[in-house]
């Protein structure tokens, strides 16, 4: 299975010029976004979709008959194209919000901000299993999220904040975390 999920970049890849892709990025504006986001999010949403066939259908070989999906433990894979989809929204308003005259500059460091926040959140919670979450790691994953949000808002967009809430949400409705963090 993780040899299909590490496959998924280059299967993403293959379905489109990622060259010309990248270059548009990099030049990105109010002005050329309406264009942009309407010759790449099809395409880009399409593949994602067609990429995550493979791992899907290893992971149903891993399903007991109750389970509705089955997690990775970096990112829940099938919200792909749920970030893909709110990337696009409104030609990648989210991108611009309080932020037009560089619209990539806190996407781009958003990783990193991810990376930096959920440090403390692995080391502290020992890497438990989400099975096993309890009130001090929800609390931890709540902290975490802060953490990414104050980064995203000193870099100029905050709005941001809802990519990492598509994974952040779906962890916490399905762990007990739903009985200690209110999603807004």
């Amino acid at each position: 299975m993780m040899e299909a999920v590490a496959d998924i970049p280059a299967c993403v890849g293959s379905k489109f010029d990622l060259e010309v892709l990248i270059d548009g990025w990099n030049q990105l504006s109010n002005t050329t976004r309406e264009q942009y986001f309407t010759t790449y999010c099809p395409v880009v949403k399409q593949s994602v979709q067609e990429c995550l066939v493979p791992v899907e259908a290893i992971s149903r070989l891993c399903m007991t008959s109750e389970a509705q999906r089955v997690e990775w433990p970096d990112f829940p894979m099938y919200l792909l194209p749920k970030v893909v989809d709110l990337l696009c929204e409104g030609h990648g308003e989210i991108l611009f919000a309080n932020n037009s005259q560089s619209p990539t500059k806190c996407f781009e460091n958003y990783f990193t901000y991810m990376k930096q926040c959920m440090r403390n959140f692995v080391s502290e919670t020992n890497a438990k299993p989400r099975g096993e979450f309890a009130e001090v790691e929800c609390r931890v994953l709540e902290r975490s999220r802060r953490c990414v949000f104050d980064k995203l808002t000193n870099c100029g967009n905050g709005e941001l904040i809802r990519v990492f809430d598509l994974p952040y949400r779906s962890v916490v409705e399905q762990t007990a975390c739903r009985n200690f963090i209110k999603l807004e």
